[in-house]
């Protein structure tokens, strides 16, 4: 895998995205970006083009396409985030400048009746209420024997089973559940488990599947211990891929 590939692209399109310190926290490039692409050269074809579906900001989707494949990013738009300091418009013009097909509406999507062999959904699930209603309407974008990649919250994971045993939650913010109409955030994160049970579901093969540490801590306590433990970490999750903080896995459709 070519990292310093990712690291020229991050370095190119800080000097125009428009969201300050998001490419990068404390100074550190984000994990997934180098995760997703490693998937995606280790499993598939560079001409097999991918819809990135619940895409968000589009910095992953733009380094993706930087790195010449063929993508499109869909996404609601629904996030209060994005009326706020006329986001969505500095969001357009990014697209714009790195000439990447963006639908904001699921009309849209579906008139444009493209049809894609790899639909990536980015930590887009754990905010699904429904994911078997949710997930049939994602399948008639993908093609025959098309994938699905999948990254989500591990429910599990060595940092939420410190948390419990503290007496905390391994549930997303409650305050943020109490008080957000409509509730955006995290409906169900996933166990490995969990992932095995919704392939059945939806009559897919899982092709791969790995547990990935792609979170850095912002909190400056926690991202010295990161930075000076993370290699143990990283060893810990390859014996005992449980315990990671996300999980990534890759969908075959039947």
């Amino acid at each position: 895998m070519n990292k310093e590939k990712i690291y020229e692209i991050v370095e190119e399109l800080s000097t125009f995205f428009p969201f300050k310190n998001y490419l990068k926290i404390n100074g550190l490039v984000r994990p997934k970006y180098f995760f997703i692409y490693k998937i995606l050269e280790e499993n598939f074809v560079r001409d097999q083009n991918i819809l990135d579906f619940g895409s968000g900001l589009n910095d992953l989707t733009a380094i993706i396409k930087k790195l010449g494949y063929q993508i499109d990013a869909y996404d609601d738009c629904e996030d209060a985030w994005y009326s706020e300091n006329d986001n969505i418009s500095k969001l357009r013009e990014f697209n714009n400048r790195v000439k990447l097909n963006f639908f904001e509406t699921m009309k849209e999507l579906e008139n444009s009746k493209n049809t894609y062999d790899i639909v990536l959904l980015l930590d887009v699930l754990e905010h699904v209420p429904s994911p078997k209603n949710f997930l049939s309407s994602v399948f008639k974008y993908i093609n025959k024997n098309g994938h699905l990649v999948i990254t989500v919250p591990n429910s599990v994971s060595l940092r939420k089973r410190l948390s419990v045993m503290l007496g905390k939650t391994n549930y997303a913010s409650y305050n943020e559940f109490f008080d957000e109409v409509p509730f955006r955030g995290h409906w169900r994160e996933y166990s490995i488990e969990d992932i095995r049970s919704l392939s059945k579901k939806i009559n897919c093969k899982i092709k791969h599947l790995e547990g990935i540490n792609a979170i850095i801590p912002k909190n400056k306590f926690l991202f010295l211990l990161y930075k000076k433990l993370n290699f143990i970490y990283n060893l810990l999750i390859k014996l005992f891929p449980s315990l990671s903080d996300t999980l990534c896995v890759i969908l075959e459709k039947k």
